[in-house]
């Protein structure tokens, strides 16, 4: 395509150079740049594109578009197109690029701090019963009738590039309406500059994004700009805002107002609204007519969502008699207060609720709808707040929860780079308004949470823990448990890393086998750490150690995890939280003391206990853990231990082998001979043991020359009884780490990142 063409889009600029090139595509990422693009300098929050121009270059593009005056050796390679706002110009040559599709489609735009997801996914679903051909873009993806189309991570509104290639499909797959959920960011951000919006609708504004708009007033402004040059506005009459939003629109918009009080002269009006168990109805007053509703949603803001989708869905002559139809029939959204099954046979819902605004309307719902069945029952809301975004809702959103629910655990939420603790301290300011009490650690006994009518919070900022704590260890039958924050996504952000985390799964893998038993070791100081802080704790990809094998064991199904802790041990702990069980050493005496202690908490009715170190275990897989188990078992192993081969095997034990491959026994280097320390298969520290046996035989390991009890000479023992010793040897290299010194850290740092880059998508 000519770049004169494309400029033909942009109402002014200043060009470098011959406007008769050939463009191949565009471009606003540097790192994408081939021979003939086209790049464009877009300066975000982190990245200016301008300081990327002469990589660009380098690159092969033909054509730059920037805001800053050209360098004199940019134009001697490339033509340059200056121009004011180049955000703005992206979005405008993005439209050329794809022959300006939204013009070809009649656009609804949804916007509001709370409820664009589910109105504008009820608009979409409204039109495709009515027979209309139909794409919607939403926080939750894209599609075009039944396909699907990846967005992105955390990505409501698309970049200028992808919306209009998606917009561009949707013209090409014959389509007569787009439906798009517009974020405030997207519109102050110009990404839907050059679409052209037939109707805006908006559900509500309340508190949100202030990190980003510093005043309620800015981020109100961004969100009125979709109703600048609308045919049709749907505007919420119960929002402080409607006033505001109505009058600073164009004179020949047609508005069309709805809402649930009376009295407000509104063209659409909800009434006797009904809650049963399979959903609610409730009247509408249209056109001096009265018309039932009845739907599978719940909630006050769900009726308010459905008159704004009813009120889009008959500017398009959609009919009454369609639209009820099609209400009964849409179901809630993936996250929005979704019902998830829990094997513990408990009530859990999973909500988006991610503002105080939202969070309230939830709790209030899930509160009246608890105290409408049982009286008996408590409410449980886990949740956090996002890091790098808005401060101010945090203690908002603390005492919302405090004063609403009777069990409030503050956890984490995308914490980005911001500490996690501290952002649960800015929540907890909030909870402290209220007359909820903090269960610290040391005062949890099991049943406080339930005494009388008080509110009670607890902090764990490992949210699998949190998650744990609440359905293994306080939730009862008759309580409602509700997760909020994250909803439909399906990464949690930890630094600059995204790493796999879905509620749902987190809920669904707590069906845990109560026999599985594990004992983590976690006391040890790590002097070769060169840190002050406890060893397990020091992070890997933004997440301490110790969170990756504890999501592990529970993706495997442990049902009891007991770790042993020692240095900082109430630094663990804060952290983790009660799902787990701790065990403590007071001094440090070895691996083999450690176990000892452990042991002295577990039945003897366990058959298998498996063992492993918090410090090497952050890589396993819960595949592996699970074979090593069935091995075990299979074979009727006394110990079972894990093995590798590795290239370099200084200071790890050598597993010692006859000529038929047959194992004979674990050799510390130190006493190795020169033979034994050729060879590169070690153990790798993971055991699993026949409990009854070891109880019967952990006593029997002798203190070693430096005062300290190993728990490989109970592998020495078993063979020396004669009993059945198995060895699971590890092919995969990546899945063992010993993480001993700061070099170890870093290391272990970039393989974790690097494995996370390809998990997650």
């Amino acid at each position: 395509m000519r770049l004169s063409y494309l400029l033909k889009s942009l109402r002014s600029f200043q060009v470098y150079g011959s406007q008769k090139i050939s463009i191949r595509s565009i471009v606003d990422d540097s790192r994408k740049v081939k021979k003939g693009y086209l790049f464009v300098a877009v300066k975000g929050a982190n990245y200016n594109g301008h300081e990327f121009v002469d990589q660009a270059i380098k690159g092969g593009v033909v054509a730059i578009v920037g805001m800053l005056k050209p360098k004199t050796e940019w134009l001697k390679r490339v033509t340059y197109v200056r121009v004011d706002n180049s955000r703005k110009a992206l979005s405008y040559l993005a439209s050329a690029w794809y022959d300006h599709p939204s013009s070809k489609l009649k656009i609804i735009g949804v916007t509001g701090t709370d409820g664009k997801t589910t109105t504008a996914s009820l608009i979409d679903h409204l039109l495709l019963q009515a027979g209309k051909k139909v794409g919607l873009i939403s926080t939750i993806g894209a599609k075009i009738g039944k396909k699907k189309f990846n967005t992105g991570l955390h990505v409501t509104n698309p970049e200028p590039l992808v919306l209009q290639r998606i917009f561009s499909e949707m013209v090409r797959q014959m389509c007569e309406y787009a439906v798009v959920e517009v974020t405030s960011h997207g519109l102050d951000q110009e990404r839907v500059t050059g679409v052209n919006f037939d109707t805006g609708v908006l559900t509500n504004i309340t508190h949100e994004h202030l990190d980003y708009h510093k005043t309620f007033e800015s981020y109100q402004k961004a969100k009125s700009k979709l109703f600048e040059s609308v045919n049709y506005a749907v505007l919420n009459a119960d929002d402080n805002c409607f006033l505001s939003i109505s009058q600073g629109m164009n004179a020949n918009s047609k508005i069309t107002s709805y809402g649930l009080a009376e009295g407000k002269g509104v063209d659409i009006l909800a009434r006797n609204i009904k809650f049963s168990e399979g959903g609610m109805s409730f009247d509408v007053c249209l056109w001096d007519k009265t018309f039932q509703i009845k739907t599978k949603l719940l909630g006050d803001y769900n009726v308010s969502n459905i008159l704004a989708s009813m009120a889009a869905a008959l500017g398009y002559g959609i009919s009454i008699e369609s639209i009820q139809k099609a209400i009964k029939t849409f179901k809630a959204l993936p996250g929005r207060l979704e019902r998830v099954k829990s094997k513990a046979g408990l009530e859990v819902f999973v909500d988006f609720a991610h503002t105080p605004n939202s969070l309230e309307k939830v709790l209030t719902l899930l509160r009246r709808r608890l105290d409408f069945q049982s009286k008996k029952g408590k409410l449980i809301a886990i949740f956090g707040c996002a890091g790098e975004r808005d401060v101010a809702k945090r203690p908002l959103m603390g005492e919302i929860s405090s004063r609403i629910a009777d069990i409030s655990i503050f956890t984490s939420e995308d914490p980005r780079h911001e500490d996690v603790s501290r952002i649960i301290s800015e929540i907890v300011k909030g909870a402290k308004k209220t007359k909820a009490k903090e269960i610290m650690f040391k005062d949890y006994d099991g049943s406080n949470h339930r005494r009388g009518k008080k509110h009670v919070f607890v902090r764990i900022p490992e949210r699998g823990e949190a998650i744990a704590f609440v359905i293994n260890k306080i939730a009862q039958k008759g309580d409602t448990i509700v997760i909020c924050g994250k909803g439909h996504e399906r990464s949690m952000a930890y630094d600059s890393v995204e790493h796999p985390w879905s509620d749902h799964q987190a809920i669904e893998t707590m069906n845990l086998d109560k026999n599985l038993t594990a004992v983590v070791l976690a006391a040890g100081r790590g002097i070769r750490m060169k840190s002050d802080r406890q060893k397990v704790i020091n992070e890997i990809a933004g997440k301490p150690m110790l969170s990756y094998t504890l999501s592990t064991l529970r993706r495997t199904g442990f049902g009891r995890i007991i770790i042993v802790v020692g240095f900082q041990k109430d630094t663990v702990k804060d952290y983790f939280g009660n799902g787990c069980d701790y065990v403590f050493q007071p001094r440090s005496l070895g691996t083999g003391d450690a176990l000892a202690k452990a042991l002295k908490v577990i039945p003897t009715n366990r058959q298998s206990l498996v063992v492993l170190n918090g410090d090497d275990s952050a890589f396993y897989r819960p595949e592996t853990l699970s074979r090593i188990i069935e091995l075990h078992k299979k074979e009727k192993s006394t110990v079972t231990f894990t093995s590798l081969k590795i290239s370099d095997p200084t200071g790890l034990g050598r597993v010692v082998r006859d000529r038929s491959y047959k194992f004979l026994r674990i050799v510390e280097e130190k006493e190795a001979k020169k033979e034994e320390k050729k060879i590169k298969e070690v153990n790798c520290g993971l055991y699993v043991f026949d409990i009854s046996w070891l109880k019967g035989n952990v006593s029997r390991i002798e203190k070693s020359a430096s005062g300290e009890y190993y728990i490989v000479d109970l592998v020495k023992i078993a063979v020396g009884q004669g009993k059945k010793v198995c060895v699971f040897n590890l092919k995969d290299q990546d899945q063992w780490m010993g993480v001993n010194t700061p070099e170890q850290l870093a290391y272990a740092d970039k393989k974790m990142r690097r494995i996370l880059t390809q998990t997650v998508i």
